[in-house]
């Protein structure tokens, strides 16, 4: 079974949220209705960032870092740590 894009963003989307969860829980000792909040934020954005995200096609990719796919997971990655900075702060 070969994995999609959208699967594999889901994926890392998820991994991402429970990571972040568990960082704010257990390493920074954040409230537990701050964080329901920060995980009803996140997934908002996600949803946002997925539905006016647009797919392209294997095809129409130029080189292999030039591949939407590699900058949503970066994307996603880098929300999730400014996340983490902030409440660190």
């Amino acid at each position: 079974m070969k994995l999609t894009y959208e699967i594999k963003v889901s994926i890392v989307a998820a991994l991402s949220l429970f990571c972040l969860v568990v960082v704010l829980k257990d390493v920074l000792h954040v409230k537990s209705d701050d964080i329901l909040h920060i995980i009803i934020i996140y997934s908002g954005c996600y949803w946002v960032f997925g539905f006016f995200s647009h797919s392209e096609k294997e095809e129409a990719k130029k080189s292999r870092w030039n591949n939407p796919l590699y900058w949503r997971i970066l994307i996603i990655i880098l929300i999730t740590l400014a996340t983490i900075l902030l409440y660190a702060i």
